[in-house]
């Protein structure tokens, strides 16, 4: 509580209009408390107009931030995009989301029997299914303790995950999938899709080291960017997917015709770094990385618009549904430029990650108590390329190769 002087000295400065030595003197709190509604707005938007948006949260307090954000998205779009439409569109889905944990919220859980149906059947699958879900989750807990007596990196441990998977599975279609354990049918049977290698990812991330905060996310993988071009990914070389050869023809041509664009085609992951201001995405499929920028997905290793989020599809049929939101607000405040997260996070940098796993491990002593864990879990440098059945010749990989 401020001193009977300090206070009188704040009135003095305010009569005298000084608001900004107000705050340069007294912080925030007295700043935001002695300033007129109309002069902080004024404020505000010259810091819009001037693009320090971070500058915004730390003068005015994250309560002004907050009530601001529909502004800065339009912002932050019309200078990346240069279109007023999708400026304006942005600024009214902000104003939306704004109160949507409040009132849209509520009137999806009235009027989604779907989705309260979808949230039974997740209780009763893991009812009826604990044995198999109680051996699962040891077994990760084991791997788990494993992968934390390496003493990796973040980015190191989810370039391990993500070989480690396809190392132990294949890619393709399940036959049937437990709603809220599609990781279970990839545990059983030794392949899955995206859907079940994402979930698979959470689940080791999560038990290695809780602040990651992974979830499943529903996207749309597309096939042009935003150019009309034809979306290519720059896939992780040194992780070597296996497909089934077999039956590769039917499921790249027919998926889809199976698929639902509103709906969406694709899982990825979505993480939190401790040192990152954005929720950032892992696709454990297609091996790379990426951010959420603006409600948007924005992959380090692809055009823009090569991957859309599906935010209903999201709330509908993922175990963390409130994530639509949390991750839309926390991809407005960013402050790391695309281009700095790029280079930590692109495929260059996972490469290089996975090259030191692999020579931490060929050179770890650690061992785990439980007999054989290390080899069990540890990376097969010596395991040829299995993509497609084919030799790798390039790093570029199109739509073809992407699998969903």
């Amino acid at each position: 509580m401020l001193d009977k002087a300090t206070r009188q000295e704040i009135k003095k400065l305010k009569k005298q209009k000084q608001f900004e030595e107000i705050y340069e003197r007294f912080g925030t709190k007295a700043y935001v408390k002695s300033s007129p509604r109309m002069y902080m707005r004024k404020r505000i938007k010259e810091l819009i107009k001037q693009g320090e948006y971070q500058k915004i949260k730390e003068k005015f307090g994250k309560a002004k931030y907050r009530a601001y954000l529909p502004l800065i998205t339009r912002d932050k779009v019309y200078k990346r995009t240069g279109s007023r439409f999708k400026a304006n569109a942005a600024y009214a889905a902000g104003k939306v989301l704004r109160f949507m944990p409040y009132v849209m919220l509520e009137a999806l859980l009235m009027s989604g029997a779907f989705y309260g149906l979808n949230r039974s059947i997740y209780y009763e699958n893991g009812r009826a299914n604990h044995e198999i879900i109680e051996q699962y989750n040891a077994d990760v807990e084991q791997y788990a303790e494993y992968v934390r007596s390496l003493n990796l990196s973040q980015e190191e441990i989810i370039v391990k995950v993500i070989s480690d998977i396809h190392q132990q599975y294949r890619f393709n279609y399940p036959q049937n999938d437990l709603f809220g354990y599609a990781r279970i049918y990839l545990y059983e049977n030794g392949y899955g899709v995206c859907r079940n290698m994402s979930d698979d990812f959470c689940a080791k991330l999560n038990a290695i080291d809780p602040s990651f905060k992974a979830h499943n996310v529903a996207c749309q993988l597309n096939e042009y960017d935003a150019n009309g071009e034809e979306v290519v990914f720059d896939l992780m070389d040194n992780v070597h997917r296996t497909i089934d050869a077999h039956e590769n023809e039917d499921v790249l041509s027919n998926r889809s015709s199976s698929q639902i664009e509103a709906i969406g085609n694709h899982m990825v992951s979505v993480i939190t770094l401790k040192d990152e201001t954005v929720p950032i995405v892992v696709d454990p499929t297609n091996p790379g990385m990426g951010a959420i920028y603006n409600g948007a997905i924005c992959m380090f290793n692809a055009p823009e618009n090569a991957i859309s989020t599906r935010p209903i599809s999201t709330f509908l049929l993922t175990e963390q549904p409130l994530s639509v939101f949390s991750d839309y607000f926390e991809s407005i405040e960013n402050i790391k430029s695309f281009q700095e997260l790029k280079e930590k996070y692109g495929p260059k940098a996972l490469e290089a990650a996975l090259e030191r796993v692999k020579q931490i491990e060929a050179e770890s002593s650690v061992k785990v108590e439980i007999d054989g864990i290390s080899e069990k879990y540890k990376i097969n440098v010596d395991k040829p390329n299995n993509n497609r059945g084919e030799d790798r010749t390039t790093r570029k990989t199109n739509q073809e190769d992407l699998e969903r």
